[in-house]
């Protein structure tokens, strides 16, 4: 791959890693480049949460949780009204989510999904709450439910996320 940007092809590993749940695999240099969160503590704009959501496989799991408890410390600093902000906080969320199953931390799951599902009701990130009840239906075995989720996501063109969401 050759680009304009010599972070580029970092930052796109990054970001793949992180949509497959997965750690990346990088140099400490470039994983330094990349995380600037921690210089943000308490500033959570959608910038810093964008970024988040992008870049969280570079984060290991004690470092996000140091990032996501200063998130739900501040939530009220956060521009909730602002769909952007909204959006990307509920994306922070759910790939967090997605992380602490695959790690079987069970009490931080419940957590995050009660975080997700107390969010403001929104058209915008609607199915980042569905995708919290799913992770729900899957912790309490709920087959029924998780069949009507996963056709809702099929009847509404969603598809292509089901590949990424584990399997009940």
């Amino acid at each position: 791959m050759q680009t304009d940007e010599p972070g580029f092809e970092v930052e796109l590993t990054a970001i793949i890693a992180t949509l497959l749940n997965k750690k990346a695999h990088l140099s400490d240099a470039a994983r330094r480049k990349i995380k600037s969160n921690f210089g943000r503590l308490g500033q959570w704009d959608e910038t810093a949460l964008w970024n988040m959501a992008s870049f969280m496989s570079l984060y290991d799991t004690n470092e996000l949780k140091i990032l996501i408890t200063d998130i739900w410390e501040n939530r009220d600093s956060i521009n909730l009204n602002n769909s952007s902000t909204l959006v990307a906080l509920a994306n922070v969320m759910m790939n967090y989510l997605g992380r602490l199953y695959q790690e079987k931390a069970l009490g931080a799951v419940l957590e995050t999904i009660h975080f997700i599902k107390d969010l403001p009701t929104n058209p915008v990130i609607m199915f980042q709450k569905l995708v919290a009840i799913y992770y729900l239906a899957l912790i309490n075995h709920d087959q029924k439910r998780l069949n009507l989720i996963i056709q809702v996501l099929q009847k509404n063109g969603y598809d292509n996320y089901l590949v990424w969401l584990p399997k009940g």
